[in-house]
């Protein structure tokens, strides 16, 4: 069982008072989940209830609510060199109804080591409040996607060595995107808006290996993110990304680092405006003092770019953390 709560106040402070607003939500949420073991195969069974709610001095929008409860089964079996699983899931969501999706898979192990994969999915995700009520940006007409999701790869895991490689075919309806300029007129800085079809497909592939003490990764992703009614670029997508690592451990402390890589993008619907790719290095280290206690820093962007994933919007520069943890064993 889960409980949860996480508050989100949100303001817009200028020289002219009337354009001064404040958006606050509150979202509380409630989950149970079974797994039960029926012999080789699991059955798992969820409960979900998610409440929301937002306070806000825009006219028009003052306080609303709305909350979704859903069911999910997921089942899962081996026969053999055989794997198969299936789920649904219904979500009833009180502001746009109800919603059934699905998904099934089945994967071969070719070897002990060696498994290829498929599955095929539905999927359903209602607009946020911001989505719908932030002003400037929110939109109140704005609808759910719904995406068709298929999947193709190989997996091998020999215990020190894992290799994968993942070709994905998605098609959303109504995707939920941030867009500039907006369709709509009134938006000075761009909105919350419905593609009418676009297709997000790819291939991921990813490496990793074991040297005694240290371990070495790297994924990489080449994606096609396309508007299907245009035929351009969804906006701020890169079609490019790539992650590189390297942990070692050394009894109680484990260090590391990761070089985070990503390729251009566009601003805008027309793919006029360019937005530059750009690197990130991050450094981490945890130390493990005593049975239940640990140290850990973690040092991002440590050679301070200066990047943009939205235009005028700047991301964090060089950022150091420092905590200690507590878990019982």
């Amino acid at each position: 069982m889960q409980a949860s709560e996480s508050n989100d106040k949100s303001g817009s402070f200028t020289g002219v008072a009337s354009s001064t607003s404040q958006i606050d939500t509150k979202q509380t949420g409630f989950s149970w989940q079974n797994d039960v073991q029926l012999g080789r195969d699991t059955l798992q069974l969820l409960y979900e209830f998610r409440k929301e709610e937002v306070t806000s001095t825009s006219a028009g929008i003052a306080e609303r609510k709305r909350h979704t409860r859903s069911l999910a089964a997921t089942y899962g079996m081996q026969r053999g060199d055989h794997l198969f699983s299936a789920g649904a899931r219904h979500d009833d969501n009180s502001q746009f109804g109800s919603k059934a999706t699905g998904s099934l898979g089945y994967g071969y192990r070719i070897s002990p080591a060696l498994r290829a994969n498929a599955s095929v999915g539905t999927s359903f995700r209602a607009p946020t409040f911001n989505e719908l009520y932030y002003t400037g940006y929110g939109n109140e007409n704005n609808k759910p996607e719904k995406g068709r999701n298929g999947e193709i790869g190989l997996h091998y895991d020999d215990g020190k060595t894992q290799l994968g490689a993942v070709y994905y075919h998605n098609k959303l309806d109504d995707l939920l995107v941030s867009t500039t300029p907006c369709p709509y007129p009134g938006y000075k800085y761009g909105c919350a808006y419905n593609v009418n079809k676009a297709v997000l497909k790819g291939l991921s592939l990813s490496a990793e290996h074991q040297f005694g003490n240290l371990k070495l990764g790297a994924n990489a992703d080449f994606q096609e993110p396309r508007d299907d009614t245009t035929g351009k670029l969804l906006q701020r997508r890169a079609k490019r990304h790539a992650n590189l690592n390297a942990e070692y451990a050394l009894g109680a402390l484990h260090a590391g680092a990761e070089l985070q890589l990503s390729g251009r993008r566009f601003e805008d619907q027309a793919n006029r405006v360019e937005l530059g790719g750009y690197s990130q290095l991050n450094l981490h280290a945890t130390w493990q003092f005593a049975r239940d206690w640990s140290a850990l820093v973690r040092w991002n962007n440590v050679a301070d770019k200066k990047y943009e994933v939205a235009r005028f919007y700047g991301s964090a520069g060089s950022t150091f953390f420092a905590g200690l943890r507590y878990g019982m064993k």
